[in-house]
């Protein structure tokens, strides 16, 4: 991890926030997380986090595409693509309360669908998270909508 990321991805935030509101309080600006695999800072109600350094950039856009295209169960991103800061994807959130692990659904989606004989047709694969609380929706609901989302945007390789 280098020493510059830290002040950078600070700055990004407060980029970030002032984006969306311009009349900003500039509250001081909060580190939520520091870790070799994530960081991720606050500042007001945006968040910039920055991913391990080696994630495909694809496949976090098509997670960021996912989260937009489903508001109601997932927290939309700010922006729809990853930047990069000292070669780490970067995306940004507005803030919100982290979801809880015993309150998670996770819900694994593969396109196309796992039963494809190919390779190349079990090679997409994507999970998310999601919170009970944002909508309290049964787990098949939330797996069916993700699903939708994904096939909607990643074409058939047949």
């Amino acid at each position: 991890m280098t020493e510059d990321l830290l002040p950078a991805l600070t700055a990004r935030a407060t980029e970030a926030a002032h984006a969306r509101d311009p009349a900003c309080s500039c509250a001081a600006a909060a580190t939520l997380a520091h870790r070799d695999d994530a960081t991720v800072v606050r500042h007001a109600a945006a968040v910039a986090k920055a991913h391990a350094p080696g994630t495909d950039p694809a496949e976090l856009t098509l997670r960021l595409a996912v989260a937009a295209r489903l508001p109601g169960v997932l927290l939309p991103p700010l922006a729809p693509a990853p930047a990069a800061l000292h070669g780490r994807p970067v995306t940004y959130w507005p803030y919100g309360m982290p979801v809880d692990p015993d309150d998670a659904c996770v819900v694994t989606v593969s396109h196309p669908s796992k039963t494809r004989r190919s390779r190349t047709a079990r090679g997409r694969a994507m999970s998310v998270a999601t919170s009970g609380c944002r909508r309290p929706w049964p787990r098949s609901r939330v797996r069916s909508s993700v699903r939708g989302a994904v096939y909607a945007m990643v074409p058939s390789p047949d």
